[in-house]
């Protein structure tokens, strides 16, 4: 199996020497082949926030950096580590820029079988920094299989560097099982919501770009992203919070007038 560790700190540090530990306990349980990609080492220009990448596809970004390169290195992967320090209670400036030049997956998701697990280092207050690179990983199709929290290990007592030792080898063995399975999960609820909603937009407000995309994927006549056994009360659920969802759309924003057709 191949593992992409992407690392968002400016320094070869903490960060770094955590993942490395996640290799080590990987590769005691197979063999794993594990990359590193450093964003302090990448060509990505600030986000201009332009929207050229949802509105009119990904290739018409204007920065022309190498965004389709690190794109292509996920999609080589099969599990991907988004890794990040904590700064000012979230992600690094590095990290953030690197999400943002993918907002267009959230309209186009394409990472569904891939794996990821999330992880960040500090002194503590890891939960608002793992969900957000959870929520963007799962966004754009990843199946997060491991959340991870190190805090500065050197200073640690015998016994927490103990906990934290412990952990770190769950979570590896948590990412290493879920990419040995290779099974897509089946949804939860706010997927599926989420996915009606996504529908709904592309169906009512969203552009060619998305629109061509959903359409040659079948999306637009699918429960789901993929084929998963999905139980009736979840659907039953998701019906009624997508019809909540779609009147306040209509209450709130301006149907476009070239919307796609199903």
């Amino acid at each position: 199996m191949k593992v992409l560790a992407i690392i968002g700190s400016p320094r070869k540090g903490e960060t770094y020497q955590a993942v490395r530990m996640v290799e080590e306990q990987m590769k005691q349980i197979g063999r794993v082949d594990f990359q590193y990609l450093f964003l302090k080492d990448v060509h990505l220009g600030q986000c201009l926030g332009c929207h050229a990448c949802i509105l009119s596809g990904e290739d018409r970004c204007p920065l022309k950096d190498d965004r389709a390169s690190l794109e292509q290195q996920m999609m080589d992967s099969d599990g991907v580590i988004f890794a990040s320090p904590v700064y000012s209670l979230q992600v690094t400036a590095l990290m953030k820029n690197f999400l943002d030049h993918f907002s267009y997956l959230f309209h186009r998701p394409r990472f569904f079988g891939k794996k990821a697990m999330a992880l960040a280092t500090g002194g503590g207050r890891f939960k608002d920094t793992l969900n957000y690179l959870e929520l963007n990983a799962r966004a754009w199709g990843f199946d997060p299989a491991a959340k991870l929290g190190v805090p500065h290990y050197d200073g640690l007592t015998p016994e927490y560097r103990r906990r934290t030792a412990q952990a770190i080898a769950d979570a590896a063995r948590r990412l290493y099982a879920s990419i040995k399975a290779n099974r897509l999960p089946s949804p939860r609820l706010r997927e599926l919501i989420r996915f009606r909603m996504w529908k709904y937009t592309v169906l009512a407000y969203g552009n060619k770009c998305d629109g061509k995309y959903w359409r040659d994927r079948g999306w637009l006549d699918k429960d789901y992203y993929y084929d998963s056994k999905i139980g009736l009360p979840k659907l039953l659920c998701a019906n009624a919070i997508d019809r909540l969802g779609r009147h306040f759309m209509k209450r709130v924003f301006v149907e476009e007038q070239e919307h796609v057709e199903p």
